[in-house]
Formats: structure tokens, C-alpha cells, sequence
């Protein structure tokens, strides 16, 4: 086939520690982890090939896992935050800086792009290694001409040295408002690397390749604001209204969520005799999702899939509050034993209202794309 030019496309591994990962996967996105927020709110700009954050890791361990959680991948650009756990280990800096730079050397070898992250701040001391880490990360960053995200700059109290009070989780760990701020922070600072694309969304009800009926939410013909085709129950405490916005195709079901009881569930399943899949198969999921409440109330939900015996793939995990507005798209393979194929949008907790939209669930592999 084409070869393209080296770095020139979306596909991206993100090299860290905990900070990148939260207890998250490549197919379960958390709210405290920067990663999910910027994949979201980015509008799927990007492709997580993988998310090759591991807790506790120095610059040295990330080092000697690259060929493996990094190479193995093969990615377009390559995320790069390393040096918390430096400071935290008393490496040296000159130790710490080598090690970022010879991860720098390995991601243009692959070929790929670096992008290299300051490190945020720590309410529980090592400002001074913190402060001398992140001016040497910003130097070779400049003098190399690799794109930088300051992470620290937007997140550290500038009286102190320590997280601003909204930001700090406990104390090493952004909150999930705080990993939102890096999201918006990493957007920012790459918005002019990554070639513009659109992920497969329906523009069309009727969309042959699309299992989810009525995608679109246009068809509610009993008018009680809850779209056709979807399974719907825990609806008593919640207000269900399809939505009219011309900025997007179709239209929204909106979840307003009035209390702490319930679950609220939207689902849509698909069986193995239904034909439209095999085991084996590679499907994409996508849609876009917004949301409103109060950050601190509780109110969560969850957009996932569900191929049962505990394989699940959440494009978004839970605790996605406020401010939340954008696409997802995520791929997975279809595991062995799977019998049905479950979409669920479920909305919990406390007070909170869901919008979501233009949901798709495509056969990759049916339909040729699989290795493209």
C-alpha cells in the first residue's frame, strides 16, 4: 500500500505512570485520567492505539518497556509525561533528562513524533527537583523543536508550589476537574498536529451498516420523549426529552436526572444469529455525549459495551460530570464465547442531565475496513 509519511496520522500511544492511566485501559476511560477527558473532548480527533501508563514508573522503567508498550504499537506520536516518580525516588536530575531523552530517541526511531509533557506539581513536597525537572524538560523541548504541554504551569498554585485546591486529588494526583484542565491544556498545545477527521457518526436513520436503530434519535412517534427502538426502564425518576440542536444531525435524548434513586438504562442489543457480527470481528462504537450537573454532586453515568462473561469496553467510564461535550469512538475485537453484543448508556447517582446523539455501531471487518 501508500506509505504515509512517518508521524503524519492520529494514531497515538500515551507513555506515564498513573497520572495517564487512573485505573483506566485502553478500552475503559476514567474520569480522573487526563487521557479519557482529551480523547472525549478532542471529538475523537485522536486514536488510542494504547495507554502505556503504569503506576509507580520512573523515566528509567518507562525507558526499558518501550519496544513492547510503546514500538509494538506502531504509532504516529507518542505522549511522553515521565518524572514524577523521579522526584518522588530522589533520581537525579541529570539521570531523569537522559532518560527522557533517550525515550525521545527511541520515538523518532520507530518512526513517530514525540510530544513531551512537564510534569504537574506535588502538594507533599520535592518542589525544587519539580521546578529543576520541568525547566529541563521545557529546554529540550525548545531547543529540539518538540511540541510541549505544560502541564504544571495550569496546574499549581503559584503561592506555594503545591496543586491548586481544585486540582489536587491527593496530593500527587490530579481530581477529575483537574485532569479535565490537562485535557483542554494537551488540546490546546497540539491542536495543530493531527490531521483533521471525522470518525464514522450516522448522517443517516436509516444507515444500512449501522446496528443501533434509530441512531439518530429522530423517531419518537408516541411522543413521551424517549426515542423508538431503544429499551428504556428506570424512568420514574427522570425526565426524558428528544432534543432539536442544528449544530448536530439528529437530534438528542436528554436524561434529566431529578434525585439520587434509580438507574436510569438505554440499551440496544444485537445477538450472534442476528448476523451482524462474528467472533473475531473488529467494530468500532462512536456517538456524542454532553452533559450538565455539578461536579462535586455525584452524578454519574456510563456509555459502554457489553460482550458479557465481564468483557466490557467503556468509552466512558463514570463520574463524567459537568462540562462534558464531545465524541467518542473506540474499537475492539469481539471476544470468544460472546453471545450478544449490548450498548448501554446508564445514568446514576446524584442530580445530573445526560444529552447523547448519533450513536453507531459499525462491523470493521464485514465491511473491509478492519485493516485500514
Amino acid at each position: 500500500g501508500v506509505q504515509r509519511p512517518p508521524g503524519a496520522g492520529n494514531r497515538v500511544v500515551f507513555l506515564g505512570d498513573s497520572i495517564e492511566i487512573r485505573g483506566g485501559t485502553d478500552t475503559q476511560w476514567e474520569q480522573n485520567a487526563w487521557v479519557s477527558h482529551f480523547l472525549i473532548r478532542s471529538n475523537a480527533q485522536v486514536h488510542m492505539l494504547h495507554n502505556a501508563g503504569v503506576a509507580g514508573n520512573t523515566s528509567a522503567q518507562m525507558l526499558a518497556r518501550f519496544s513492547t508498550d510503546v514500538a509494538a504499537y506502531k504509532p504516529d506520536k507518542v505522549f511522553v509525561k515521565a518524572g514524577t516518580n523521579d522526584v518522588g525516588n530522589a533520581v537525579p536530575f541529570a539521570t531523569s533528562i537522559a532518560n527522557i531523552q533517550a525515550i525521545v530517541q527511541a520515538i523518532r526511531d520507530i518512526p513517530a513524533v514525540p510530544i513531551l509533557c512537564t510534569i504537574p506539581p506535588r502538594s507533599d513536597g520535592y518542589h525544587q527537583a519539580i521546578e529543576t525537572l520541568n525547566a529541563g524538560i521545557r529546554l529540550y523541548a525548545r531547543t529540539q523543536g518538540i511540541t510541549l504541554v505544560d502541564f504544571h504551569a495550569v496546574l499549581v498554585d503559584p503561592a506555594n508550589g503545591n496543586y491548586l485546591a481544585a486540582y489536587n486529588g491527593d496530593n500527587v494526583h490530579p481530581t477529575a476537574i483537574g485532569a479535565r484542565v490537562m485535557a483542554d491544556t494537551a488540546i490546546s498545545a497540539t491542536a495543530g498536529l493531527w490531521q483533521k477527521w471525522s470518525p464514522y457518526q450516522p448522517s443517516d436513520n436509516t444507515d444500512p451498516n449501522n446496528w443501533i436503530v434509530n441512531g439518530l434519535m429522530l423517531v419518537d412517534a408516541n411522543a413521551n420523549g424517549i426515542a423508538d427502538s431503544w429499551t428504556q426502564f428506570g424512568s420514574s425518576n427522570a425526565t426524558m426529552t428528544i432534543v432539536t440542536d442544528s449544530s448536530i444531525i439528529g437530534k438528542w435524548q436528554q436524561i434529566a436526572k431529578a434525585d439520587v434513586g434509580n438507574n436510569i438504562v438505554f440499551d440496544q442489543s444485537f445477538a450472534l444469529a442476528s448476523g451482524k457480527w462474528s467472533i473475531g470481528d473488529r467494530i468500532a462504537f462512536t456517538g456524542r455525549v454532553k452533559t450538565s450537573g455539578v461536579d462535586a454532586g455525584g452524578g454519574q453515568y456510563k456509555i459502554y459495551l457489553d460482550y458479557g462473561n465481564g468483557n466490557v469496553i467503556y468509552p466512558v467510564g463514570s463520574l463524567w460530570t459537568v462540562d462534558t461535550n464531545g465524541t467518542f469512538y473506540i474499537e475492539s475485537v469481539i471476544p470468544a464465547a460472546t453471545a450478544a453484543v449490548t450498548a448501554y448508556v446508564i445514568v446514576q447517582g446524584n442530580t445530573i442531565t445526560l444529552d447523547f446523539a448519533q450513536f453507531a455501531i459499525i462491523n470493521l471487518t464485514t465491511l473491509g475496513l478492519a485493516g485500514l
